[in-house]
């Protein structure tokens, strides 16, 4: 077995480095040494992965080390530190091993610390993520351990362990003097401005090792250490926000790289937000309402150039983060102190920017509505119109037609009023075939509600002959779709053959919201594609699928989003427009009639629905082993409140698993078992439509899915039990790392208890108007 040292791997983590001292009546007492931890980077047949290899080593003249074998398991009979056999360890073993048994009995942290290094590092090494079985905690003192089960370490070559100990040469000492003067990264205060220059410097120090990849124009892959300071970091978007003024260039240079890899982990640090804010997680709103606070300071004034404020309002943008009234109040502060869009005056600053872009050769409307769109929402919806209004008379029809992509606008107080200006624009012939013909296919992505204005439009210009222009159909060579993830999410791809080029469309849905964004790139050949899709391939789980599938989930996301007065992207337009497709509409798909569907499809011996109670619990493991339960957990803040206020402290819950179990069931999983059902549901039809049909049963999730529909207890089926216990381990790390209290809980606010029950069949609703528009030309035979 070969192992490497995870310094060697991460070298931020020298940053935690652990001091290990013995005790005073002991030889070494006026020693220090220092902990390193070694991890299996390869291993022979049969091996076992879950161990690590702790060497304590004495940085002085000495270079004495000990190394110990300590199993991951706790649940092991050979559990708990001891010398390992294949090394020679040094004169003060011993009481070495006595004190490395008391600072793991005296910090209960580290032992779950280093389960989630090995996590790290096995991905680092094998390019995925664990799946194995979840690791267990420490119930009882950690006690020396049993060396007769501990496997051979190859003990040659400059792999060795005691060879990298050697390479050290008297470093780890200025290293941890270093850590003294800059204090412990794991431990800093949030309100500290000391603290904020030294975690400044560190992720400086991160970003460093990623700037050859910004020479690529691929976006970067963020290594481990970056990602991991962000998640441990909850103000890691305040800190990479202090990154972009630092490092925004000025007016006249462009921006250099490391501009550039500020605002990309920027952007990842507000999605992460998003993710904690969609949770409840008590840390994120007052988190994000001190991001608002400091962009309205720092961003949103006179002085800062209008490049850095572009872009922060545009990451904004791209999180899907609601901007609240303090930074919307701030951006119409700064448009009256420059008096822009506010009046007659300001028309010619705006025919300035206008041909500002039009020197630039942006020739796409896509392009423009993009660049616009962070622009207009800084302003009221008065202002909005007044400035779509001056666009939709422009001389260049490019810009006109941003005019008609914003039907699509986010905000329904706005894209209402489009079509009237649209109309007025029709007066003087400045709406294009191409903006007509767009104006007809965006009509049935809109709230039924909403529909009647662009229809008056539509028949406006059909009364004034104008006809829609047919589209150049390019060709739709595949659709992949990625795993539904455990936030309801999932990744569509679809590649698009055009004449000289090939489209990438990435549609991303969300189950209960909709279609939350849409972006395409552009690849001169097909092998050029690939790359980039196996590159994807060892981040997320994907399968091809057939093109029904993406018609069957588009559309019912398209309907999903009108409950909460949601229009897809416009970049879903640019989609439709590339492959000539005409049929896309907004119909949401009952989980009754989708199981109904089909029902018919599965195996005969699953057909009959008396047996599916028995069939479902035939193998309790098969979700674990599917592999595609990795990112199914609850992860609400709900889980902790309830953990705390039913069950105690953290190190109380795995104590009795079944009245953990209990409790998760009654207060989180049964009032969610419409999001669960549609959870498997959709895989199920997900893993229908994959081509060719994947080993994993699609018929189990189809089934569970409509044993979940008719009220069947949850705590019967075992794939809900392999969520719950995900769930459980998830809830419980994180409250270990965030040193989590019943203090910052909230009690009052728990959902109730919930029996299990059959869900609410749907009410009768009126059928939604036909979509009768066509965007071509009828001929008559």
């Amino acid at each position: 077995m070969k192992f490497t040292a995870y310094v060697e791997m991460f070298p931020s983590e020298l940053f935690s480095l652990r001091r290990i001292t013995t005790a005073k009546d002991t030889p070494c007492a006026d020693k220090s040494f220092f902990l390193f931890e070694f991890y299996p980077s390869s291993v022979g047949a049969g091996g076992d992965m879950r161990r690590v290899l702790l060497a304590l080593y004495a940085d002085d003249d000495s270079r004495e080390w000990t190394f110990f074998h300590l199993p991951l398991d706790p649940d092991k009979p050979d559990f708990g530190p001891c010398f390992h056999p294949d090394f020679s360890n040094g004169p003060h073993s011993m009481p070495l091993l006595a004190a490395l048994l008391e600072e793991f009995n005296a910090d209960p942290h580290l032992f779950s610390e280093i389960q989630q290094r090995f996590l790290a590092f096995r991905k680092a090494v094998t390019g995925r993520t664990y799946r194995g079985k979840p690791f267990a905690a420490i119930k009882e003192p950690m006690i020396e351990g049993d060396p007769k089960r501990v496997p051979p370490v190859e003990t040659f070559g400059d792999a060795h362990p005691a060879w990298w100990l050697i390479a050290l040469e008297g470093k780890v000492r200025a290293l941890h003097s270093m850590i003294e003067e800059t204090m412990d990264f794991s431990e800093a205060s949030e309100t500290n401005p000391d603290d904020d220059a030294s975690r400044l410097q560190e992720l400086s120090v991160l970003m460093t090792a990623m700037m050859p990849d910004m020479a690529s124009d691929r976006p970067p892959q963020i290594s481990v250490p970056l990602e991991r300071f962000i998640d441990q970091n909850h103000d890691a978007a305040l800190l990479l926000l202090e990154m972009l003024q630092q490092h925004y260039p000025g007016k006249e240079e462009s921006v250099g790289p490391r501009y550039r890899l500020s605002y990309y982990l920027f952007c990842e640090a507000l999605h992460k937000l998003k993710y904690a804010l969609e949770r409840n997680w008590r840390w994120a709103a007052p988190m994000w309402l001190e991001i608002q606070e400091t962009i309205a300071q720092k961003i949103l004034v006179p002085h800062m150039g209008q490049f850095v404020q572009q872009d922060v309002m545009e990451a904004l943008r791209e999180s899907g983060l609601e901007p609240d009234f303090v930074l919307i109040e701030a951006a119409q502060g700064l448009a009256e102190y420059y008096n822009r869009f506010s009046g007659r005056d300001s028309i010619e600053e705006m025919e300035a920017i206008l041909e500002d872009m039009e020197r630039q050769g942006f020739d796409d409307p896509y392009t423009l509505a993009e660049l616009f769109m962070p622009q207009l929402r800084l302003i009221p919806a008065e202002g909005q119109l007044q400035i779509l209004s001056f666009l939709s008379g422009y001389r260049n029809e490019v810009i006109r037609e941003i005019v008609g992509l914003m039907c699509l606008h986010q905000d329904s107080e706005v894209r209402v009023l489009v079509p009237e200006i649209i109309e007025e624009a029709a007066v003087d012939g400045l709406v294009s075939p191409l903006t007509f013909r767009r104006l007809i296919s965006m009509r049935n992505w809109l709230p039924f509600d909403q529909r009647a204005p662009l229809d008056h439009a539509v028949k406006t210009l059909r009364r004034g002959g104008l006809s829609p222009e047919p589209s150049e159909k390019g060709r739709l060579i595949s659709v992949y779709a990625s795993l539904i993830d455990g936030s309801g999410s999932q990744g569509l791809w679809l590649v698009i053959q055009q004449k000289e080029q090939v489209m990438l469309a990435n549609i991303l849905l969300k189950q209960g919201l909709g279609v939350q964004d849409v972006w395409c790139s552009y690849f001169p050949s097909q092998a050029e594609l690939k790359q980039e899709l196996e590159a994807v391939k060892n981040q997320i789980i994907y399968y091809r699928v057939d093109p029904e599938y993406l018609n069957l989930a588009l559309q019912h996301h398209i309907a999903v989003g009108f409950e909460h007065d949601r229009v897809p992207p416009t970049g879903l337009m640019l989609v439709a427009e590339s492959m000539g497709q005409i049929d896309w509409g907004a119909t949401a798909l009952d989980g009754a009639e989708l199981i109904e569907e089909y029902q018919q499809f599965l195996p005969k011996s699953y057909r009959n629905p008396n047996r599916w109670a028995g069939l479902a619990n035939q193998n309790r493991e098969w979700l674990m082993r599917s592999g595609l339960h990795e990112t199914w957990f609850d992860d609400d803040e709900a889980v902790e409140n309830v953990l705390f206020a039913k069950i105690g402290a953290p190190q109380t819950w795995l104590n009795d698993l079944d009245s953990t179990a209990e409790v998760l069931i009654q207060h989180i999983f049964e009032p969610q078992r419409r999001q669960w059902m549609n959870r498997f549901l959709w895989t199920g039809v997900w893993l229908y439509h994959v081509c060719p049909k994947p080993r994993t049963p699609w018929h189990m999730f189809l089934i569970h899915a409509a044993l979940i529909r008719n009220g069947y207890p949850l705590d019967d089926l075992g794939a809900v039990g392999t969520v719950l216990v995900q769930t459980m381990y998830s809830a419980y790390y994180r409250a270990l790392n965030e040193n989590a209290s019943p203090a910052g809980h909230v009690f009052d606010r728990i959902p109730e208890a919930v029996d299990p029950a059959p869900l609410e069949m749907p009410e009768d609703e009126d059928e939604p108007p036909p979509s009768n528009l066509i965007p071509f030309t009828r001929h008559k035979s």
